[in-house]
């Protein structure tokens, strides 16, 4: 009896081992405990529609704040930014696309979406979002040199994992 009991506890302790051996391969499989998992989905997946909505907002009050954009200017710039967004989304999710295709297509987006909202500009905005662009561009500039830096030496920064 003692004998049927040990083996049905033993069964019962291998059982929950099992399961919980399973269970921590599926979290790491799906990057529930991995630090760079944030990381990961950003760069790595599609972004969802509500993170489009996020980063549409986001981009709507930076300009809003930098521009000082009327009320007019915010509801003629929101579809631009949402049609650029749509977009670049069709461009980035198109694997039958080359890299090189890819880069021409985004910079040919960007130019139309700049172009439209520089049409509904006036005058000193339009000069203030030239330089927000060219800050960007510097900014992308100097982090695309440090991971090229990186890269020569052997490591990788956070933002390339």
């Amino acid at each position: 009896m003692a004998t049927k009991l040990m083996s049905k506890s033993m069964a019962v302790i291998l059982a929950v081992l099992i399961t919980a051996v399973f269970a921590m391969s599926s979290q790491q499989a799906f990057g529930k405990d991995d630090p760079n998992a944030k990381a990961k989905v950003e760069k790595g997946q599609p972004k969802g529609p509500g993170d489009m909505r996020e980063s549409i907002n986001t981009r709507m009050e930076n300009l809003s704040k930098e521009l000082n954009l009327t009320k007019e200017q915010q509801e003629k710039i929101r579809p631009i930014i949402e049609n650029e967004m749509k977009e670049m989304r069709i461009v980035r999710e198109d694997s039958s696309l080359t890299p090189e295709q890819k880069r021409e297509k985004t910079k040919a987006i960007r130019q139309t979406t700049n172009e439209a909202i520089n049409k509904i500009l006036k005058p000193e905005q339009q000069k203030k979002y030239a330089e927000m662009q060219e800050n960007a561009r510097q900014k992308m500039a100097e982090r695309r040199a440090e991971r090229d830096k990186n890269r020569q030496h052997g490591t990788e920064d956070s933002n390339s994992k």
